[in-house]
């Protein structure tokens, strides 16, 4: 059994300037959340992780 198709995921988007990808953007824009996050392990042992969130509104248009 199939699953259905999705879009393919395009990382590349076109500028005035050239091909730029998104990644290349996100870089620039600055951390907006930091999430920390506490876990344990099957020994009890306490283990941590910190989750940083960017987020920007990018306009994305179709290649003509």
């Amino acid at each position: 059994m199939s699953s259905p198709a999705s879009p393919p995921i395009r990382p590349t988007v076109w500028l005035k300037t050239g091909i730029t990808r998104l990644s290349t953007r996100m870089d620039k824009v600055a951390v907006k959340v930091r999430h920390g996050i506490e876990v344990r392990n099957s020994n009890g042992d306490r283990d941590g992780a910190v989750l940083q969130i960017r987020y920007r509104k990018i306009r994305i248009r179709p290649p003509i």
